[in-house]
């Protein structure tokens, strides 16, 4: 009989990959990021924060994998081209790439300024489609395949609240960015899919259960648990690693249970 732990590190252990992750300075993607060195994997950690991608960066390594740090804006083309360059020189190529990077303001679309409403669509989508342009060509130029995760999001799915009339439809366009990109470079043996996480507590969200979101989520939601980082990284190895090779063009809601009801 197969030893276990070999057996789940063929399935899900991600050594000799090389990542990389845009937002993951803070919140989910520091999640991501820490995961996926743990799983095996180089990381490349990029944020518009350059110390917040070093500290993530300094912990992995802290902790005996290998990670850089990049300064990158998902919202600047020659930003991002400059970056996911430099990722794959950094690490002699690139197998994976988790479109973290995104933004969540609480606006009601009757006071929503266009500037805003443009610039959610200016990070959440066009910067999405960046980094899987640029990536995908750095994975071909690796010698073909890799593995792509994009961060869409249960406001995506359905209507949640007041507030989110521009984020929600952009991830709603993240999900169809994700079938259509899945479709494309098939043929190239990368994979494309994403995950749609609930309301999860990061720093950036602190603010919103700093006034009472905890206890309205509770109430509505079947599993009484309040989401963390740590709870996504266990569907986000699967699709990233041997475990999720044949899945592509899907979307997994990440949620506690909470758009059932």
């Amino acid at each position: 009989m197969t030893d276990v732990s070999e057996y789940l590190r063929g399935l899900f252990g991600l050594e000799g990959r090389r990542a990389l992750v845009t937002g993951g300075g803070r919140g989910i993607g520091r999640g991501l990021s820490l995961a996926l060195a743990r799983a095996g994997a180089a990381v490349v950690v990029t944020d518009v924060d350059r110390d917040g991608a070093t500290e993530v960066a300094r912990a992995i390594e802290d902790a005996g994998g290998r990670a850089v740090a990049l300064e990158m804006d998902c919202m600047e083309e020659s930003s991002v081209v400059r970056g996911v360059a430099g990722a794959a020189s950094e690490l002699g190529g690139l197998d994976i790439l988790v479109n973290n990077a995104g933004v969540y303001p609480l606006h009601t679309l009757e006071d929503m300024e266009q500037e805003l409403f443009d610039d959610v669509y200016r990070l959440n989508v066009r910067g999405t489609f960046l980094c899987t342009r640029e990536a995908v060509k750095a994975m071909r130029e690796s010698g073909g395949g890799g593995a792509i995760l994009n961060l869409a999001s249960g406001a995506g799915k359905r209507g949640l609240q007041p507030g989110l009339g521009a984020y929600g439809p952009s991830k709603a366009a993240v999900i169809q960015f994700t079938r259509n990109a899945a479709v494309e470079f098939a043929p190239d043996g990368i994979r494309v899919n994403a995950i749609a996480p609930g309301f999860v507590r990061t720093e950036g969200t602190d603010p919103l259960f700093a006034g009472g979101l905890g206890e309205q989520l509770l109430a509505h939601q079947p599993l009484k648990i309040i989401g963390t980082p740590e709870d996504l990284v266990g569907i986000a190895i699967a699709l990233l690693s041997q475990a999720g090779s044949f899945v592509t063009g899907a979307t997994y809601v990440i949620d506690g249970g909470f758009l059932l009801l």
